[in-house]
């Protein structure tokens, strides 16, 4: 009888332990550098020698998913991003803000059950901005980058290339910020 009991408390734990394995989630947090660039002037009174991009960061917030399988894993994530860009022109500041919603498919590799490598897409679907704007509200690229897991902290770095953009303008600057090209995430497996 105390047999059995142990088999089945073993097979109990071994089957958690694989559920574990396979799916994990969590809160994620994190920063990005805000790539924002500057395509051209609606009159001659701005030139592109007197505009300077003062800073450029923003933040995220969000969840993230895994899916193990060997290897092998699959990373959805959902993340509210916020930044705001600075640029100074002569004395005038002028500023662009924006709040969109990021969705990464992270595809990778997992090396060691620490190290990971992951490639995938992102789209991106903008929630408000002070710009006037100039084409849809939804863009998409792509991300690259690694991570490291940590007993349950899950840290990502990842490169962002561009695939569509937005179109805004501040005044009378136009200028593109579809993507985001650093993004250094820390985020915490609750499952």
């Amino acid at each position: 009888m105390q047999g059995k009991v142990i088999v089945l408390l073993c097979l109990f734990f071994s089957t958690s332990l694989a559920r574990a394995d396979f799916f994990s989630m969590g809160p994620r947090v994190g920063i990005n550098i805000s790539h924002v660039g500057i395509n051209s002037f609606s009159d001659n009174t701005t030139t592109a020698a007197r505009l300077e991009k003062i800073h450029h960061w923003g933040y995220h917030v969000g969840i993230f998913t895994r899916f193990n399988l060997l290897l092998c894993y699959a990373q959805p994530e959902a993340l509210f991003t916020s930044f705001n860009a600075k640029f100074k022109e002569n004395n005038k500041i002028l500023k662009l803000s924006c709040t969109k919603l990021d969705i990464p498919l992270m595809v990778g590799l997992s090396l060691l059950r620490v190290f990971r490598v992951q490639l995938g897409p992102v789209f991106h679907s903008l929630l408000s901005t002070n710009a006037e704007s100039g084409c849809g509200n939804v863009a998409i690229g792509w991300q690259a980058g690694i991570g490291v897991d940590i007993w349950r902290i899950v840290v990502d770095l990842k490169y962002e290339g561009r695939g569509s953009k937005f179109d805004e303008k501040i005044t009378n600057v136009s200028t593109d910020y579809g993507y985001a090209p650093w993004v250094l995430s820390i985020g915490f497996n609750i499952l």
